[in-house]
């Protein structure tokens, strides 16, 4: 079981979200970690400043505070 499948069982298990949260939880973290592939980066080995460089780059974009909030918590 890949780290996205295991989140997703998280979020249905573990935090009862709706699958309407969970798809747009799902879809944040899918776009970060594409973010990480062009950085040659994997999600097990993420840092601190590749979690920075997102978020300026979602400000960058014009992202409001509550979407880059959301991606986050992702």
């Amino acid at each position: 079981m890949d780290y996205l499948e295991l989140f997703l069982e998280y979020l249905q298990v573990e935090l009862g979200l709706s699958e309407n949260t969970q798809l747009s939880y799902l879809r944040d973290l899918r776009l970060f970690c594409k973010a990480l592939r062009l950085e040659e980066k994997d999600l097990s080995k993420v840092e601190r400043q590749q979690i920075v460089r997102y978020v300026t780059d979602l400000k960058m974009k014009g992202r409001a505070a509550a979407t880059i909030a959301r991606k986050l918590a992702a």
